[in-house]
C-alpha cells in the first residue's frame, strides 16, 4: 500500500478542525488504520484518545505509547477482562458494558489487582445490536459508581442503522432521534446526581 503522506495528514487535520469548530473531542477509532505511526499523527493533531475494537488491538496501541486507549465492545471471560486490566497499569483504559454480570467481573479484576477501569455503558439508540435503554443505563451506572476498581466515565451509543441511507435529511433526522436517546439517557443518570462525563457517539457515515 501507498499513501500519500500530505494526503492523510490533511485529512487528520481537516477532521480534526471541524471537530474543533462543532466544540466536540475527536477519539478515532483505529480500524481505519491498524497503525500506532497514524495514531500518534492524530493525537498530536488534538485526539483525546483512540478506539480499539478488541483487546489484542488495544495492547498494540499502549505498547506504543498510546495514553488512552477505549474499546466501545464489551469484553467478558476471565482471560480477556485479565488482559484489559493490565493494560490498566500503563494507559488510561476505558470499556463498553451492556449487563450487571460483566460490570461484577470487571470489578472484581481490577480490585484484586489494584487497578482502575474506565467504564461506559452502551445505550441501543436504534442498531439493535446491543446496549441497553435508558432505565437500564441508569441501573448500570448506578452501580458501576459503586463498584471498586471501576470508574463511572459515561455513556455510548452507535448509530449505524443510519449509515446505509442515502438521503443526507433523512439521515440527519434518524441520526437525531438517535442522539435525542443517547442525550436523554445521559441527562437521567445526572438526574440521579452521577456524573456524565463522556457521551460518545458518531461513525464515519454519520
Amino acid at each position: 500500500i501507498v499513501i500519500d503522506l500530505d494526503i492523510a495528514e490533511a485529512n487528520i487535520a481537516k477532521l480534526q478542525d471541524a471537530a474543533n469548530e462543532m466544540g466536540v473531542d475527536v477519539r478515532p477509532h483505529s480500524k481505519t488504520n491498524k497503525s500506532p505511526y497514524w495514531v500518534h499523527k492524530q493525537l498530536e493533531a488534538g485526539a483525546i484518545g483512540v478506539c480499539c475494537a478488541k483487546v489484542g488491538e488495544a495492547e498494540v496501541m499502549v505498547e506504543a505509547g498510546v495514553p488512552e486507549v477505549m474499546i466501545p465492545n464489551q469484553v467478558i471471560g476471565k482471560q480477556k477482562i485479565a488482559r484489559l486490566v493490565a493494560l490498566a497499569g500503563s494507559a488510561r483504559m476505558i470499556v463498553a458494558v451492556e449487563a450487571s454480570e460483566n460490570v461484577s467481573q470487571l470489578s472484581e479484576a481490577a480490585s484484586a489487582a489494584g487497578a482502575e477501569l474506565g467504564v461506559i455503558v452502551e445505550v441501543n439508540v436504534g442498531m439493535d445490536r446491543c446496549g441497553v435503554d435508558g432505565d437500564g443505563a441508569v441501573e448500570l451506572a448506578k452501580q458501576i459508581d459503586a463498584a471498586p476498581g471501576l470508574r463511572f466515565d459515561g455513556l455510548m451509543g452507535y448509530e449505524g442503522h443510519t449509515v446505509n441511507e442515502r438521503d443526507y435529511e433523512v439521515r440527519k433526522i434518524n441520526v437525531e432521534k438517535a442522539m435525542a436517546i443517547l442525550t436523554g439517557a445521559a441527562d437521567q443518570i445526572r438526574a440521579t446526581g452521577i456524573e456524565v462525563k463522556l457521551v460518545s457517539a458518531a461513525g464515519t457515515g454519520t
